[in-house]
């Protein structure tokens, strides 16, 4: 019987953590270099043109599926391929974090920040994390609140007398004449030392936004360090493993080259591979490191044959099941329905800065843009899977949030770190 992947490997061993937890200045976006770029595109057009060839000759023997012929993964197999990573997965590195932190060695702050891009992929592990330590969860007032400066909901922090955790400080400030005077007066209390300690976290565009608004100085936030291709290569196949006893293997629709190289010991039994498959380089750089940004998109790209169980290119018995991924070339990136509106600009940058809003909140806070028209623009933007619905809030979806991003950059609108 073919041997497993062994985890406690010395290549695992020496990895750096998955969930790697430093500052916001260390925070590296990962790159795809022009000259990586511009090589990878020869060699695909060049592949392509072999393959072209070797088709006219003779397709009935080739092992490798054409895009048409696959199809895409119903919502319950793909949540067992690349379902949401589990809360405690990021928790030994978070743990390994604030124990120091806990123990107030180098006299810490009070106060710790976590700072958060749209779509990390581990956003509930501080709650869970506060839960296991019996903090309390403080929940944001409602809007009526926050306009009239939320002095009773600061008046009840102020109160208390045990730690606390604040999982979204975008939800408590709105970005309004009125909307701002409670998030100052919180801020300026939490890193005063106050409300006693405390843990808050923040979308990382809300977190640009009050650097400009609140003057007042706080640590050094905390982040995750972004997913490169390794990372991504490592996340991915640990999601996939969930789903024991089956076995997967990622391979790419066009050519059968492997995008998360299997382990050693299965590889001199399986189908020749090459460590140098671009798809996952590609994938990091443009979901800038944000691994739940890049689940989407993976998700999205991921086929099947129709009506087979098995792969018969592939024999190996641990990884019986081939997981087809289209090329990163043929992949469909979402699309601004119109990028010359001003609308699309105002209303993703404002649902970007607050972590997602309604409708009557984008309302109240774009008095320049008539009710009916802001109404319209979210349609129109929804039905183009730039935003969703999502827990009673407008968002940016993942898959589109690369593109959104770029969109804001071209036209010089504050950005975040990430």
């Amino acid at each position: 019987m073919t041997e497993r992947h062994d985890p406690s490997s010395s290549a695992a061993q020496n990895a750096p953590p998955l969930w790697e937890y430093v500052a916001l200045t260390d925070y590296q976006v990962p790159q795809d270099s022009l000259q990586q770029t511009m090589r990878k595109r020869l060699d695909f057009l060049r592949d392509w043109y072999k393959r072209e060839i070797q088709q006219e000759k003779d397709t009935s023997d080739s092992p490798f599926m054409p895009d048409e012929g696959l199809q895409q993964l119903p919502d319950w197999q793909l949540e067992q391929i690349a379902p949401s990573p589990l809360s405690q997965s990021a928790l030994p590195s978070l743990n390994e974090l604030m124990e120091p932190w806990l123990s107030n060695e180098a006299n810490n702050p009070n106060v710790m920040l976590f700072v958060e891009p749209p779509h990390a992929d581990y956003a509930d592990t501080l709650e869970k994390w506060a839960k296991q330590h019996e903090w309390l969860i403080l929940q944001p007032p409602e809007t009526k609140a926050i306009l009239q400066g939320g002095t009773n909901w600061l008046t009840s922090i102020a109160d208390l007398e045990q730690p606390w955790f604040l999982p979204a400080l975008e939800h408590i400030y709105l970005r309004h004449v009125d909307g701002l005077d409670l998030v100052r007066a919180f801020l300026d209390q939490a890193f005063s030392g106050a409300l006693g300690q405390g843990v808050i976290a923040c979308n990382s565009w809300a977190w640009a936004f009050l650097k400009h608004v609140w003057q007042g100085r706080s640590p050094v936030p905390r982040v995750v360090q972004a997913f490169d291709s390794d990372k991504l290569a490592q996340h991915f196949q640990n999601l996939a493993d969930q789903a024991k006893p089956r076995h997967f293997a990622f391979r790419q629709a066009d050519d059968g080259s492997y995008i998360i190289p299997l382990p050693e010991p299965i590889t001199e039994q399986a189908a020749p591979q090459s460590n140098d498959n671009p798809f996952l380089r590609h994938l990091a750089a443009h979901s800038r490191g944000i691994p739940g940004v890049a689940r989407a998109i993976w998700r999205d790209n991921l086929r099947t044959e129709p009506d087979k169980a098995l792969n018969t290119a592939n024999k190996n018995q641990d990884y019986e099941r081939t997981i087809w991924v289209a090329a990163w070339e043929a992949i469909q990136h979402p699309k601004l329905p119109n990028d010359t509106d001003p609308n699309n600009l105002f209303i993703l940058h404002s649902l970007l800065l607050q972590g997602g809003l309604n409708t009557d909140a984008l309302r109240l806070i774009l008095t320049s843009i008539p009710p009916h028209q802001i109404t319209a623009t979210l349609l129109r933007l929804e039905r183009s899977d730039i935003i969703t619905h999502k827990q009673g809030r407008w968002q940016v979806t993942p898959q589109a949030y690369p593109v959104v991003r770029s969109f804001l950059a071209t036209h010089n609108m504050l950005l975040d770190d990430f």
